[in-house]
């Protein structure tokens, strides 16, 4: 791959002559380079194709089985609420997870961006269209930012198209997508505005936007504002160029249109919280009703407390697959492995990360 593009990028047509960058006939080494080349290309061709077919046969064969009752419904249901004036989940059916009830009113933890973001699709959704279909579409959009901001940088194309393909076919991005629940779509919505805010901080010298995308990121999961830094060191190089050093103030006079920016939706969440439960620190997660006696125990140990770390170390890092139908079956079936139900280690779920050990 790399080679291909030193040698000028060798193209193979099997119905000509097979010829060098300089005009003259291919070196066996050359010949050997073109046709890793081709070979790449088609595999490339071949993930692609098959990352597609995975999500239109899961959007349209696998989607409408899923019982709507048990968790693809609660933005539906909020955005349908927000049009006629109210900040509830009444209405929804069923016993749902992560449903807080205060003062006799059901309510939905997670932030309130997705649901906004569907009022327009709501005479769709009502009609029949799918609500993994408007994960699709942010889904394209988030390919489109990712592009945008690996070409800025100067990635080069075809690492570009590993990255994209690594990003959207590699992780657990692919899952979400797949899934079209409310906890995928939270999820890819808040990467299409962190997608945004870094695009933003890569082409623009505007960090109240860049700020602004953030906070509005932080309404779909609060936990995106944890990117902060990553936009203050962008933010500190860019002040820094053709600067020997930089004055504190002058570091200030750039971050300060960040943090504005970032302080909008921030407000819009507490007062969010306050007219739902009187309490602008309230999201709601400590009065979330989980349907787990596990998760209930979890909880009582505090929603922030220190004694959940090495679990959540473990499950981000080691959990692996587990045994079908269990541990605890006399004998395995087919087809012998399941994903954990609680998550996978990123390395299970997205092997080529492995390669962060090789780099400098």
């Amino acid at each position: 791959m790399g080679s291909t593009e030193a040698k000028g990028s060798i193209m193979m047509n099997p119905g000509a002559a097979v010829v060098s960058p300089t005009g003259g006939k291919l070196t066996p080494g050359e010949q050997k380079v073109a046709a890793a080349d081709r070979r790449w290309r088609l595999a490339f061709a071949a993930a692609v194709s098959m990352i597609i077919t995975v999500l239109l046969a899961g959007s349209l064969l696998i989607w409408p089985l899923i019982d709507k009752t048990t968790g693809n419904t609660h933005y539906v249901v909020l955005a349908h609420n927000l049009l006629r004036g109210n900040l509830t989940l009444d209405g929804m059916m069923g016993p749902m997870p992560d449903v807080a009830t205060y003062n006799g009113h059901k309510y939905l933890p997670l932030g309130p961006l997705p649901a906004v973001l569907l009022i327009p699709f709501l005479p769709l959704l009502d009609n029949g269209v799918r609500l993994v279909w408007v994960g699709h579409l942010l889904t394209l959009i988030n390919v489109w930012l990712l592009y945008k901001i690996l070409k800025k940088i100067d990635v080069g194309s075809e690492q570009r198209k590993l990255s994209l393909l690594l990003f959207f076919g590699g992780t657990v991005y692919l899952g979400l997508a797949f899934e079209g629940s409310t906890w995928g779509l939270d999820q890819i919505a808040t990467v299409t505005f962190l997608l945004a805010a870094m695009l933003e901080g890569v082409t623009g010298k505007r960090p109240f936007l860049m700020g602004l995308l953030l906070g509005i990121a932080g309404m779909a999961r609060f936990t995106a504002i944890f990117a902060l830094p990553f936009f203050v060191v962008l933010l500190w190089k860019a002040a820094q160029e053709g600067r020997a050093s930089l004055a504190p103030a002058k570091l200030f006079g750039k971050l300060a249109p960040l943090l504005v920016g970032l302080a909008i939706p921030l407000a819009l969440l507490a007062l969010y919280n306050y007219a739902r439960f009187d309490n602008v620190l309230d999201t709601g997660y400590g009065r979330a009703e989980f349907h787990k006696s596990m998760l209930e125990q979890a909880r009582s140990y505090g929603l922030f407390s220190l004694v959940h770390v090495p679990k959540n170390l473990v499950m981000m890092l080691f959990q692996g697959p587990e045994a079908y139908p269990s541990a605890d079956a006399p004998v395995l079936q087919f087809p012998y492995l399941q994903p954990s139900h609680w998550g996978m280690g990123i390395f299970f779920t997205s092997p080529a990360l492995v390669y962060i050990f090789r780099t400098k």
